[in-house]
């Protein structure tokens, strides 16, 4: 239905393995999401998941590296102006 009113799913660029933001009982999910417009496709330089949140245990209480401070993993799209 979204492919029909011309958005796509930035995680088409992904390789299947790191489609993924969440992890729940062993099983990966995509939980989150960027929808473009295929104008906006066309400027996307790259499409990265931090995966740094949904692989790992939970933190110990007083850890404060960067690792699992929240349950999902941040997608970030890089984007090239015309």
């Amino acid at each position: 239905m979204l492919r029909d009113a011309g958005l796509e799913h930035v995680f088409g660029r992904l390789p299947e393995s790191e489609r993924y933001t969440y992890v729940y009982e062993g099983v990966s999910q995509t939980l989150d999401h960027i929808l473009v417009t295929d104008s906006l496709d066309a400027l996307i330089d790259e499409v990265i998941v931090l995966h740094v949140n949904a692989d790992y245990a939970i933190a110990p209480q007083g850890d404060i590296s960067a690792v699992k401070k929240s349950d999902h993993d941040p997608v970030i799209v890089l984007i090239t102006p015309e």
